[in-house]
């Protein structure tokens, strides 16, 4: 009897444990709307490597395209679609954030960015989404109070 091969697309992960167990990790939020898992082998495949430093310019860049998208759908009165772009693109921003240099301007940048995506999504939510500062040893903390959605 001959081999039946249904395809020939093979998935690769990473030789390195952390790099895998984020892409895993990344991987599971899509589940949820964290994630679209195309959008997330796509920015696999452009690293190119198993540097981690491929890491954090190809989440960028995923997420700038749909921040753009995001906007756009928002600017078209898109709601739905406005909220999960900027969703994805609110985790990418954080993916891109983990691996970049904790002392680099790129860190703080992307979650800024992370952030900002965020903001923008939950103003396209049906639940209430507060942001709030939490006091901490002097400091203020940014937070969400969330409520949720009237029940109809």
């Amino acid at each position: 009897m001959s081999r039946v091969e249904r395809t020939r697309t093979r998935i690769a992960g990473f030789q390195s444990p952390e790099m895998d167990f984020q892409l895993m990790r990344w991987l599971g939020a899509a589940s949820f709307g964290g994630g679209e898992v195309g959008e997330i082998f796509a920015a696999r495949a452009a690293m190119g490597s198993e540097d981690p430093r491929a890491w954090p310019p190809s989440f960028a860049a995923l997420a700038d395209r749909l921040r753009a998208a995001g906007e756009d759908a928002a600017r078209r009165g898109q709601r739905v679609s406005a909220r999960d772009h900027f969703l994805r693109a609110s985790m990418y921003y954080r993916s891109a954030e983990y691996f970049a240099d904790p002392f680099g301007r790129t860190a703080q940048q992307w979650g800024c960015a992370s952030r900002e995506a965020f903001v923008k999504a939950a103003a396209h939510m049906a639940e209430r989404v507060e942001a709030v500062e939490i006091s901490f040893e002097g400091k203020a903390l940014p937070g969400y109070f969330m409520t949720p959605a009237a029940r109809s």
